[in-house]
């Protein structure tokens, strides 16, 4: 990796860099994705900095996007339930980050989504996040509550139930 003279990264030259590296990626439906420099520091950032390790990341993030198209999700349970859900952004901290609250207080059973409905809900929110960052902001504030939390909200059959899990190579 790339370092300037105090030990830190290069981010420019590493941004530069990557930039020729995925200059055959494309992402038809979102032109500024791959085009904003903030995401792609996000990326290098989560990778450590290693150039190969964020290529093959943007590359299966780019697949992932244009088959699942987050950027045009709509939560049709915020529209029609505003304030139900337990997961929401609250706003921002001192830093300009965005805040995210969870809570388990107000999640009762009988207001319980589908499992994919919750997933679609956490994509919603997660790009919304993203898409409130003001440059230079890379990082979150995540509160979960635990208040009301229950041992049986944690049986494996629920988890399972969004689909299998899968690992990120790192």
């Amino acid at each position: 990796r790339r370092e300037t003279m105090n030990g830190a990264p290069d981010t420019a030259l590493l941004v530069e860099q990557l930039r020729k590296q995925i200059a055959d990626l494309k992402s038809p439906e979102e032109p500024n994705f791959l085009n904003s420099d903030e995401t792609l520091v996000r990326f290098l950032k989560s990778r450590d900095w290693d150039m190969e390790a964020t290529e093959k990341m943007l590359r299966k993030t780019i697949a992932w996007r244009i088959e699942f198209r987050p950027f045009a999700l709509d939560c049709n349970h915020c529209r029609t339930h505003p304030g139900s859900h337990t997961l929401r952004q609250i706003g921002f901290d001192q830093a300009n980050r965005p805040v995210i609250y969870a809570t388990f207080y107000s999640a009762f059973p009988s207001q319980r989504n589908p499992a994919v409905e919750a997933l679609t809900h956490l994509i919603y929110v997660f790009e919304n996040a993203v898409r409130s960052m003001q440059p230079g902001v890379s990082q979150w504030v995540f509160v979960l509550d635990c208040a009301g939390a229950d041992v049986r909200d944690a049986q494996r059959h629920k988890s399972l139930s969004i689909g299998p899990r899968e690992t990120t190579d790192q």
